[in-house]
């Protein structure tokens, strides 16, 4: 798939006249728990020419695709990319630390990447993982059922609320790096079985949900009201960013 994928990136760049800065792997295939039938959620980041940014009129910062093959592919502008960047956003920056990277040019992630714990903010970070759990568990609590998909994306981004409480840090992309530092040993040990399961079943197969599993996720369904007494960044200074973008536009 790696050279489909860099295939149709080329053709993207071609056919919209871009240069792609950064692709890589999100979604499950990047936090390390696909199933044989997961798409592949390519994200990449862009540069139009000179031109194009002295240019008037209404324009479009991002590109949408779903293409053969399973292959989801959306990118980003470079300004959007930044201007999301400085607002903290978590998912932008999952996209920086994915162990599946088809492209990065002139080592643009790492010049950009080392600028995450400046911008990085424990709050907004811990309603945006929050939110995603409560919406990945509602399920399990109204029909006591829910999928592989939706209990992997609880277990993952709840257990992201864990790692930022402790290190109020960003959490990594890997969902490995992430339970095998911050869960229990009994709760690490029930991932990695769901882990193998999810590898042989589709998407929507009901999951086991093992007591531990469950009480896990029932007792840490409050890091929302948690989120208020995090730290929340002041305006960081966006000159790192901006400078970036000037040495890409010239």
């Amino acid at each position: 798939m790696n050279k489909e994928i860099l295939k149709s990136l080329k053709e993207i760049e071609s056919k919209y006249d871009i240069k792609v800065l950064y692709a890589c792997e999100s979604g499950s295939r990047a936090w390390g728990f696909p199933s044989p039938d997961s798409d592949y959620d390519v994200r990449f980041i862009y540069a139009h020419n000179p031109k194009w940014y002295f240019s008037l009129g209404e324009k479009k910062d991002t590109l949408n695709f779903f293409l053969p093959n399973d292959l989801d592919v959306s990118g980003w502008e470079i300004r959007k990319t930044f201007t999301q960047f400085a607002k903290s956003n978590a998912s932008l920056y999952e996209w920086f630390d994915s162990p599946i990277v088809y492209c990065d040019c002139n080592d643009f992630c790492e010049k950009a990447k080392k600028f995450i714990p400046k911008f990085f903010n424990p709050r907004k970070a811990m309603y945006h993982y929050s939110n995603l759990a409560r919406r990945a568990s509602e399920k399990l609590f109204t029909t006591n059922s829910i999928s592989i998909k939706k209990l992997m994306y609880a277990l993952r981004t709840l257990l992201a609320c864990e790692w930022i409480l402790q290190k109020s840090t960003m959490p990594p992309t890997s969902f490995q790096k992430i339970y095998q530092e911050v869960a229990s040993e009994d709760l690490q040990v029930q991932i990695e079985k769901l882990i193998k399961e999810k590898e042989k079943l589709g998407e929507l197969s009901e999951a086991k949900v093992e007591d531990t599993v469950r009480n896990f996720i029932e007792n840490n369904t409050l890091y929302f009201n948690q989120a208020q007494e995090l730290p929340a960044v002041s305006d960081a200074d966006f000159a790192p960013l901006n400078n970036i973008i000037f040495d890409l536009i010239k």
